[in-house]
């Protein structure tokens, strides 16, 4: 927060206080930290996103992940899931096999799929084949 402040010429603490959603920059000030990040206004201009909940999400070492880290890769993932509806809509991409999940549990999740494409409990000797085999390079 402190190089966004330094490189758009605002407080820090107001930085901080757009993050916490304590208040509102000008069109101006939302402009600046639009272009100075990278990102089109109209992307910090929409509606929240639907956020992963934190039981439905997998991670392989929780104990070596801090809660800021953990936080934000599920934030990037909301992220990506906005992004795979974007693509859908601008993109006529084939159907995929693989139903939508997300509110499972990682555990119930991978039965579930195990079950829908009938692989039984045998191993899986290429993922990425399998996937790409299902129609996994569109998620839904």
């Amino acid at each position: 927060m402190k190089e966004l402040a330094a490189k758009t010429g605002i407080e820090p603490r107001t930085v901080t206080g757009y993050e916490a959603g304590e208040y509102l920059p000008s069109e101006d000030v939302a402009k600046k930290l639009a272009r100075t990040l990278g990102f089109p206004l109209s992307f910090f201009l929409s509606d929240d996103l639907d956020i992963p909940r934190e039981e439905g999400v997998s991670f392989r070492s929780m104990s070596k992940m801090t809660a800021r880290q953990r936080d934000g890769a599920i934030a990037a993932g909301a992220i990506a899931f906005l992004m795979s509806d974007w693509l859908d809509t601008e993109f006529d991409l084939p159907v995929s096999a693989v139903p939508d999940m997300r509110e499972d549990t990682p555990q119930s999740a991978a039965a579930g799929l195990r079950d829908f494409w009938g692989l039984g409990n045998r191993s899986i000797k290429n993922m990425v084949h399998l996937l790409e085999l299902k129609g996994g390079a569109s998620f839904p």
